[in-house]
Parts: C-alpha cells; sequence; structure tokens
C-alpha cells in the first residue's frame, strides 16, 4: 500500500520449484538477488568450479525467467 520495495534473495533450488512466485516479485517491482543453488554454507571454503555451480544456475535462471540479470548476489 506504501509501494515500497525489497529485495528478495533466491535460492535456486526454490527458484525450480516456484518459478512463478519468483516472477511475480519481479513483475511487483522487487529486486531479486541470486542465493547460490543450494545453499551451502560451507562453499567459502570450496574451489572456484564448485563456486561457480551455486552462484551461476540462479544467476541465469533469474536472468531467464525476468529478462535482466539479478541485481544483487548474496552468500550462504
Amino acid at each position: 500500500a506504501k509501494g515500497v520495495r525489497a529485495v528478495f534473495c533466491v535460492v535456486g533450488q526454490q527458484l525450480d520449484r516456484y518459478p512463478g512466485l519468483v516472477k511475480a516479485i519481479f513483475d511487483a517491482g522487487h529486486a531479486l538477488c541470486d542465493h547460490t543453488q543450494g545453499h551451502d554454507v560451507h562453499m567459502s571454503t570450496k574451489d572456484p568450479v564448485y563456486v561457480a555451480s551455486e552462484m551461476d544456475p540462479p544467476f541465469n535462471k533469474i536472468r531467464d525467467l525476468t529478462g535482466r540479470p539479478p541485481e544483487f548476489y548474496r552468500g550462504p
């Protein structure tokens, strides 16, 4: 009612499960944030190939779903 916008950090597994909800969030004017594919809290100890495999899928899915890349990234 007040026009407040939010940033939604989306885990890729949930994006896979609820793409319509993520699209509705975006269409309502909110920002989307890539929050990794599986929310691995130990990701910072992993090699770069693994890190990319956690970051890239949600980035690409958000971009493909909305036509725009996510505005933010937030690690687990």
